[in-house]
């Protein structure tokens, strides 16, 4: 998992919302999984849920380009043995190019406090999706979260926080900004 706190005005709704330094996430990849024959040709990519909707990039070119503050949060060594990594990445190329869901993810973390837990887990088709369900969606796959687990009731925040990866995670670019509650949350 990648995570990102950006410096623009909807990154500051989502961080004031979920009052929480992350404001979005994605999921970093190996380009073998799209077919790269040859092994100087590997990339590192990162699916993620942005404006213009679910895309993969290089993560190279995300980290530079990037206004703000990056971290990777590498899955645990028990997690990533039970995982079913091939899974994930079906899951979450299997949505690629779906459009982006503004409203949700603007709402999620004020529909977390609100509504009742019914309405939080009623199902429905992904042919929009926000951040933090994307991934959501790609860790149910892998059998890291529960099938039954809301997708869409997921923030930047509570990504960060399922105790899911290893003891530490690494800050690409930006200085100095801790994740509050890191690992602490089981699902």
């Amino acid at each position: 998992v990648i995570a990102f706190s950006g410096k623009g005005l909807f990154s500051s709704l989502i961080r004031f919302g979920t009052r929480h330094p992350v404001s979005h996430v994605g999921v970093v990849f190996h380009s073998g999984r799209l077919g790269t024959k040859d092994g100087r040709d590997y990339q590192v990519l990162v699916i993620e849920a942005i404006t213009q909707g679910v895309t993969i990039s290089r993560l190279s070119e995300v980290v530079r380009t990037y206004d703000g503050s990056i971290w990777w949060l590498p899955l645990g060594p028990f997690i990533r043995e039970a995982a079913d990594p091939l899974a994930l990445m079906d899951a979450l190329l299997a949505v690629q190019d779906r459009r982006y869901d503004l409203w949700q993810a603007l709402t999620s973390p004020i529909a977390l406090k609100t509504l009742p837990r019914p309405v939080l887990l009623a199902r429905r088709a992904l042919k929009r999706l926000f951040c933090s369900e994307l991934v959501a969606v790609g860790l149910k796959a892998a059998g890291i979260l529960p099938e039954s687990w809301p997708a869409r009731a997921m923030t930047p925040a509570s990504i960060c926080r399922l105790c899911i990866y290893s003891e530490h995670y690494w800050q690409i670019k930006g200085q100095g900004l801790e994740i509050p509650g890191f690992n602490t949350w089981f699902p």
